[in-house]
């Protein structure tokens, strides 16, 4: 067999692996998400982000502040009393993306398939800019990673942010 056979055979067959870890971090990525987390925002963040979500999934982009307001008291999420609106705190991008999420009826699926992404990303940034060893291997950690893992899990926006700086990087080079 030639060089290039060669070649051309290891990196199909890292092709394959690295499509095995793709799958892989979507599916621990439900699994967490439905085991650790319960599908459910637990941080006040969370909570604001999918406040947000909604309201954007609505069509909004504010909505009347529910009265009396007090009871209804979130933390990050504004009650702006001159207006009657109430929004969260965050800026909109997070919560634009998590939109879709809620209109599926599934906010889980959007940090999965962006944790997803970033894996099959990082490949190809480290094949790009190494090698296909390389590239393979930065794969395997991020899918592997405890902290992706959690992340990728809950309903926070750090999944999108590193598919974004993944996305910015692979431009970039």
């Amino acid at each position: 067999m030639s060089e290039n056979s060669v070649r051309s055979q290891k990196l199909h067959t890292y092709q394959i692996i690295v499509l095995g870890l793709v799958f892989f971090s979507f599916f621990m990525s439900a699994l967490v998400s439905r085991t650790v987390f319960s599908r459910l925002p637990h941080l006040e963040d969370e909570m604001a982000y999918v406040y947000q979500a909604r309201v954007f999934a609505r069509g909004d982009v504010v909505i009347d502040r529910p009265e009396p307001w007090n009871a209804f008291w979130q933390p990050f999420v504004v009650g702006y009393a001159d207006t009657g609106k109430s929004f969260s705190k965050y800026t909109p991008g997070w919560s634009l993306l998590l939109s879709l999420g809620v209109n599926l009826g599934q906010m889980w699926v959007i940090n999965a398939f962006f944790s997803a992404l970033t894996v099959a990303l990082v490949y190809r940034l480290g094949r790009d800019v190494f090698s296909a060893d390389v590239g393979l291997i930065a794969a395997g950690l991020v899918a592997f990673s405890p902290m992706a893992l959690l992340l990728n899990g809950s309903l926070m926006g750090h999944t999108s942010a590193l598919l974004i700086v993944s996305v910015f990087m692979l431009a970039y080079w």
